[in-house]
């Protein structure tokens, strides 16, 4: 493109063209050429984003989520943002300059950025479709760890597409992965259960308790051993050196308390950690929110300092 010497109209007014997206990014003229052409055409870019994604319409997956921790709001960032990412076959229409700023004019045909992203989102269905079924394996065969870890990897693969429409797979059926896989998540960490055997402690002042009796084993509804599950340890009784541990083979972890405290009564708490074991699974922050508000299985043993 040439450098147009008169200011073309699309600078202080952007165009309005039927079946087209259209944008005008402008920057400051500081640093380097290619670093504020590069900061124009972003902001041109992510102002395309907000059209494309100007009206998000809940979904499903969202009516099951609690929203008092600001799920719709990230949900559309989300989109946003990820929108930018996946423009493609934008056309640079014009760009202009002054002494102070520069502009770039791009626009995007609506039915050719359309056509993109639905092949993207059957492309990411059908592996979503795929994760889901070996998730349904690992439930089968007791790896519950191991299932929750590939259900979020369902909803990672669908992330960029739970705001705008259904994901309906079969109609007929009624089945939508993202949907499937958050309740299959929610009812998996319903099933995990912490338990101990050795019952309520009671301890002299000075003394330790045992590792036997603060060892806690995690199980599922049919009395598995599950592996791999990330433990919080508390007690109301003063500081733990370690809080955290994650099950072993046999699903077990053990607790340590140093030092047992003043006399009184004390709670010894084993929780099992569902956001540690989110993020282990996945860095994508909406996903993370989406499951924020589960909670796993908790179980606290009461201990008596003479």
């Amino acid at each position: 493109f040439e450098q147009l010497i008169t200011k073309p109209l699309w600078v202080d007014a952007t165009p309005r063209e039927a079946g087209y997206y259209q944008a005008v990014g402008v920057a400051q003229k500081r640093g380097s050429m290619l670093n504020y052409q590069s900061e124009a055409r972003s902001h041109a870019l992510s102002q395309m984003a907000g059209q494309i994604n100007s009206t998000i319409n809940s979904t499903s997956i969202l009516s099951q989520v609690e929203d008092k921790n600001g799920v719709s709001e990230i949900l559309i960032n989300n989109i946003r943002s990820k929108s930018e990412e996946f423009l493609e076959g934008y056309e640079l229409m014009g760009q202009w300059e002054d002494e102070l700023n520069y502009y770039e004019y791009y626009r995007l045909s609506k039915m050719k950025f359309a056509s993109i992203k639905e092949q993207r989102k059957r492309n990411a269905l059908e592996k979503a479709v795929f994760r889901f079924r070996e998730a349904e394996k690992m439930e089968l065969a007791g790896q519950y760890g191991q299932a929750i870890t590939t259900h979020i990897g369902v909803l990672d693969l669908l992330s960029n597409y739970l705001g705008e429409s259904s994901l309906l797979v079969d109609s007929v059926a009624n089945f939508d992965p993202a949907v499937n896989s958050m309740q299959h998540i929610a009812q998996l960490i319903k099933e995990l259960v912490v338990v101990n055997s050795s019952g309520d402690i009671e301890v002299n002042r000075g003394n330790t308790v045992g590792e036997d009796q603060l060892r806690f084993v995690i199980i599922d509804a049919q009395q598995r051993f599950q592996s791999n599950i990330p433990i919080r340890f508390s007690y109301s009784g003063g500081y733990l050196r370690n809080d955290f541990a994650n099950t072993d083979g046999n699903g077990a972890v053990v607790g340590a308390i140093h030092q047992v405290g003043v006399a009184g009564g004390y709670r010894f708490c084993a929780q099992i950690d569902t956001q540690l074991l989110v993020q282990q699974a996945t860095k994508n922050l909406l996903v993370r929110k989406l499951l924020d508000a589960m909670e796993g299985s908790k179980n606290c043993l009461s201990i008596t300092v003479k």
